[in-house]
């Protein structure tokens, strides 16, 4: 549980690094010899959000066994193909844009399940994270909104209707990074006692 709590700060921390990370690589007249700084920090992500999710699974098996198995195979498979395509694109073997954009919708779409799902466990638990687990459910949907963004974006570009709701979606997501630092405090001190937040 504790390493758990440690990926899901690191996890945080990384998120941070490849915002600034992109934000130079846009800035810079360079651009293309910069993408693998920014694919190596989502490949950690990816790795750290893969701990998060078996570091926790413990925990969340304890408050609904049912529920706990089906986020762990959910964001077991958010991480994996994270992994994979980052991995990928690392090493040079790029991608036919077809399915870049497969693996960028499903990589989001169950990441933001997994966010969904934690952040339910949480609260139907009776730890001190109770009451912050709608910042999980949040986070999700925003991931699951940034998911459908894109696709109406490839499909319809000029769409000024749900692909206009959409794209506040990113805004949702940084509770999603409030929920990951809340669990990496708790988990990793090993406190998840019940008591007041």
């Amino acid at each position: 549980m504790k390493v758990g709590g440690w990926a899901a700060i690191a996890y945080v921390l990384a998120g941070v690094v490849k915002f600034g990370v992109s934000l130079i690589v846009l800035g810079s007249l360079e651009a293309d010899i910069s993408l693998t700084p920014v694919l190596a920090v989502e490949l950690l992500q990816s790795l750290a959000l893969g701990v998060v999710v078996a570091g926790l699974h413990d925990w969340f098996e304890s408050v609904d066994p049912r529920l706990a198995r089906t986020a762990l195979v959910v964001g077991l498979g958010a991480a994996g193909i994270g992994v994979i395509a980052n991995s990928w694109e690392i090493v040079g073997a790029s991608l036919p844009i077809e399915a870049v954009d497969v693996v960028v919708v499903l990589a989001q779409t169950l990441g933001g399940a997994w966010f969904l799902l934690a952040g339910t466990l949480v609260s139907r638990s009776d730890s001190v994270l109770q009451r912050s687990g709608w910042l999980g459910q949040v986070g999700g949907l925003g991931l699951v909104l940034v998911a459908v963004g894109y696709v109406v974006n490839i499909v319809q570009p000029a769409s000024s209707g749900l692909g206009g709701v959409v794209a506040f979606a990113p805004l949702l997501l940084i509770f999603g990074l409030v929920f990951l630092v809340r669990l990496g405090q708790f988990a990793a001190s090993g406190s998840f006692a019940a008591g007041p937040i």
